[in-house]
Formats: structure tokens, sequence, C-alpha cells
């Protein structure tokens, strides 16, 4: 993780009425929160069809060709039926084409071979979906964040 953020001083003291009433480093202000502990809670990713695609960037696992959001679909690589689970290590976008192809097959059944194994995402600090917020007044702050 990289720790220059803590020491810059971007975090805004604010009193009851929301006014500005002074600024603290990132680390001051999560010793204060966490009662002298510094860290950055986690956010687990789920599970999702965007989850997957963003992870494999609409490309397919198979063919290695971009199909993006509306040309591939979920492929279990172990299928449901063969007791293949929804995880991220179990779940590839793959072209649609292809997918039908594999139907409830194993990949090498159906002449198929992963272009990588799939995994599941890194662990996301919070910081990192602060950046998507979307109040204007934020813009400023979210900046320094990087």
């Amino acid at each position: 993780m990289n720790t220059d953020i803590l020491d810059k001083p971007i975090v805004l003291s604010l009193n009851r009425a929301w006014q500005v009433i002074g600024h603290r480093t990132v680390k001051q202000a999560l010793i204060a929160l966490n009662g002298g502990a510094v860290g950055l809670p986690l956010r687990i990713p789920r599970v999702t069809r965007s989850a997957i695609l963003e992870r494999d960037r609409g490309v397919c696992q198979y063919t290695g060709e971009f199909v993006g959001k509306h040309g591939g679909n979920l492929d279990h690589v172990v299928p449901r039926d063969r007791g293949g689970r929804d995880s991220f290590e179990n779940l590839v976008w793959a072209k649609k084409e292809v997918n039908s192809l594999k139907a409830n097959r194993l990949p090498h059944e159906a002449g198929l071979r992963l272009r990588r194994k799939p995994k599941a995402p890194s662990s996301l600090p919070m910081s990192a979906t602060v950046r998507e917020a979307r109040h204007p007044d934020w813009r400023h702050f979210l900046a320094a964040c990087g």
C-alpha cells in the first residue's frame, strides 16, 4: 500500500454546523477515528457479472479477443452441474459463441484453453471507493488523493 497519502494535510476538521475549523493529515484523522490504530478498512469485491467483466477487461478468456459487454457473457470454467461455484476462481468472461460451444463441458473437453488462470481481485481500501463519489464539492479534496 502506498503510504505517502497518510502524511498529506487533506482531511478537513468540521464542527457540528459543517464549518471547516482546521485540517489534519490522513494519518492524524485515522488515529483520531480509530482510537490510535492507523489503517484503512478493506472492501472485499463481490462476485458479480460486472466485476468479472472488469477483471477480464471484456476479453474472451479462451480466444483473447475483445468482445466487450455485449459480445460476451459469464462462463463457469467448471460447470455448475459438475460442482462448479460462482466464484472469481471459476468464472471468466467468454465470447457468447465460444461459451455456447463449451456448454456444460470442461475447457479441455471442448478443445479450449484458458489464456490465464482466473483469480479474485485484490481487496480494495475504502479510499478507492471514495474516489467514485460524485459530490461536486468533494472534487478538490479527492483530486489530492490521487
